[in-house]
């Protein structure tokens, strides 16, 4: 019994070696035979530089569906042929006698000048093509041939242009448009949408490869939603770089998208992933922060109730939970972490509160008219500015979005830079601007940002209100309007640091007046007209002026748990 243990397991031992060894040795043994085979079809081949040694009466060589086939591969598989399809044996028998003919003592050029692939398709069809019903390899039909050929030179053209990953810097009016990220059915009215045929027109991106973003991995810097603007977006691509690439890609935009220029970057460069910060402006006028007036009459109705119990009246229209909290179902995008998406489809800015009837256009023209003459003071501008100053370094921002729960690990948010400049006049209106700069930001954060120190300066609640708002307790915070915001800048910090010797580091430094020219011109203009015109942000301070009480509320009922 142990002898026969013992051959077990030597035998085992050998099986389990062979089965090893056997891809190796296959590979070997085919590798082998198609060299053999190959050796004897160049031997057989008269060649320019032996032609003395192999007379034009040399036997033609065999054909490939005559080797044998070894171990089940066909000798035109060992050869590296592809296998045709029934009925193409003749085809492929033909080409291999066609190959196998003598070439030309020159085979370059023919007496007369030509080339010789050009006498080769003159030449007429041989007796043995004749005999089958064949055409020479290089014939077509005609008028078939010229159809293909028209119709399919420039996509071919366009597959042999060399694809380069760029990262593309351009500047928009979000106005006009459903938010950057392009979706179905809605391709004209979405940033990318009208930018991916604008690359086809220029012909930055082919036939082949339009209609489809992840075919050129298309990537973004930061997805903004609707009315938002840019004057740095970002976005990463593999494009076919055109003479004159700007220039033509500018004349196939329309005019409120531009195209400032561009960078080689790496293949692996994502405009999301290697990105260090984002910069984002917000402008605001500021008769937002005219302090509230307690002992005026009211504009509108003021509503009295707590978030608690709005929440109440509202759980059936809710849209999920968060721990202890309901959140109240508001439109917009999903905003996936890490991925701006401050806007949405925010045709009711009110829609947290309840909907309600403005006052009459009598009555809106009126303050507005008011409004325009308001400037801020220096104890206002000074409040403003300490409460942008709370959001700096990292905090638990769950209640300046939607649908996030207090424990998500996603909610802690590192904020750089929070600052407000010194006034500006625009028109004529005092705007002050707000910088706020960020590794990244969830749905709606920045304009929440700006809403809730927004409200401590016009109803000058507790102070620590600020504080109260990043406990892991569910308040109200109203949204600022998401006309006044921008993406400014992206800074690649750690890329430009690891790639910047090899590839060209992404700093804007080329492209700055170009970017400051078309904020100052195009949207800082568009978004004082729009004001004048549709009084958006006073109809939103209308919105805000129902429930002024929250903000205390909220230092009531929760500063206790402060530390």
């Amino acid at each position: 019994p142990l002898l026969a243990g013992c051959l077990q397991s030597a035998l085992l031992f050998v099986a389990t070696i062979a089965h090893i060894l056997r891809p190796p040795l296959s590979i070997a043994f085919r590798a082998h035979s198609a060299l053999y085979l190959r050796s004897i079809s160049y031997s057989c081949r008269p060649h320019s530089a032996f032609v003395p040694l192999f007379p034009s009466s040399h036997p033609r060589p065999p054909t490939l569906s005559q080797y044998p086939p070894l171990l089940g591969l066909s000798a035109r598989w060992m050869l590296g042929e592809p296998k045709p399809s029934e009925g193409g044996e003749a085809k492929v028998e033909e080409v291999a006698a066609a190959q196998a003919q003598p070439d030309e003592a020159s085979p370059s050029a023919g007496e007369d000048g030509t080339d010789a692939a050009e006498k080769k398709e003159d030449a007429p069809p041989t007796a043995d093509q004749a005999d089958r019903g064949t055409k020479r390899p290089l014939e077509k039909e005609e008028g078939t041939a010229a159809k293909e050929g028209e119709g399919e030179k420039e996509s071919k053209q366009q597959r042999r242009d060399p694809k380069k990953k760029i990262a593309l810097i351009v500047g928009y009016l979000g106005s006009n448009y459903k938010g950057l990220q392009k979706q179905r059915g809605m391709e004209d009215i979405t940033i990318e949408g009208v930018m991916e045929k604008a690359l086809h027109k220029c012909g930055a991106v082919s036939d082949d490869n339009f209609g489809s973003l992840g075919k050129i991995r298309w990537s973004r810097a930061g997805r903004t939603d609707k009315g938002v603007h840019a004057v740095a977006q970002t976005l990463g691509f593999k494009a076919v770089l055109v003479p004159n690439f700007i220039d033509e890609l500018n004349k196939a935009l329309p005019n409120d998208i531009r195209a400032f220029g561009y960078y080689r970057v790496r293949k692996g460069f994502d405009a999301k992933n290697d990105c260090s910060a984002r910069v984002y402006e917000y402008i605001i006028p500021s008769y937002m922060l005219m302090p509230y007036d307690w002992e005026k009459e009211p504009v509108m109705e003021r509503d009295l109730r707590t978030p608690e119990e709005i929440i109440s009246d509202m759980k059936e229209k809710t849209s999920g939970k968060s721990g202890n909290a309901v959140y109240v179902k508001e439109k917009g995008g999903k905003g996936k972490g890490g991925d701006e998406s401050d806007g949405g489809d925010d045709d009711d800015e009110e829609a947290s509160v309840g909907r309600f009837t403005f006052p009459p256009e009598e009555v809106i023209n009126r303050d507005y008219e008011e409004a325009l003459k308001y400037r801020i003071d220096d104890e206002s501008l000074t409040l403003f500015r300490s409460a942008l100053s709370k959001y700096e370094k990292t905090h638990n921002f769950h209640n300046f979005t939607i649908r996030k729960n207090p424990d998500d690990a996603s909610a802690m948010r590192y904020i750089i830079s929070c600052k407000c400049d010194s006034p500006m006049l625009l028109n004529g209106v005092e705007y002050l601007r707000c910088e706020i700069i960020g590794q990244s930001f969830m749905l709606h954060q920045i304009r929440k940002l700006i809403g809730l120190a927004m409200g401590l300066v016009r109803f000058r609640p507790d102070a620590r209100v600020m504080d109260v708002a990043m406990l892991k307790r569910k308040i109200e915070i109203p949204k600022a309007p998401g006309d006044g915001l921008m993406m400014n800048r992206v800074m690649y910090t750690a890329y430009n640091r690891k790639f910047g010797g090899d590839r060209e580091s992404i700093t804007y430094q080329e492209f700055e007046s170009a970017m400051d020219t078309f904020k100052a011109d195009v949207i800082y203009p568009h978004i004082v007209a729009k004001d004048a015109a549709d009084k958006m942000f006073l109809r939103h301070r209308y919105v805000i002026d129902r429930r002024p009480h929250i903000y205390q509320w909220a230092v009531d009922t929760f500063g206790h748990e402060l530390a």
